[in-house]
């Protein structure tokens, strides 16, 4: 009995561990793959002066990096002519790992200023 209880015990607090974690560490792998994305776009930005648009996928399928093409890829999306999201959908509601070009930070919310 005492065992059961204290595995019980060490399961919820290397859950609870885990959740508080910060985001660089939870999503490392998530975040190499969109900082290799990230930089692509800025250097397409730059060339061209000005942010593909969202809704552009022959230029956008053409910036995402090769080593990402079979891999789960974060979701590009335009805001202004200067600033654009990146973010990870996972399930159907959120919140979501995304990245916001104007403050230039990856956070785990529902927008760039949670």
């Amino acid at each position: 009995m005492k065992k059961s209880i204290s595995i019980l015990f060490l399961i919820a607090l290397l859950t609870l561990l885990y959740f508080k974690l910060p985001i660089s560490i939870r999503y490392k792998s998530e975040i190499k793959i969109g900082n290799d994305y990230i930089h692509t776009i800025e250097i397409y930005s730059d060339s061209i002066k000005s942010l593909p648009e969202s809704n552009n996928w022959q230029v956008l399928q053409t910036l995402i990096p090769q080593k990402m093409e079979n891999e789960w890829s974060p979701e590009y999306k335009k805001i202004d002519s200067t600033h654009f999201d990146l973010v990870y959908p996972y399930g159907f509601d959120g919140p979501y790992l995304r990245y916001c070009s104007s403050t230039q930070q990856w956070n785990y919310g529902f927008c760039c200023s949670d």
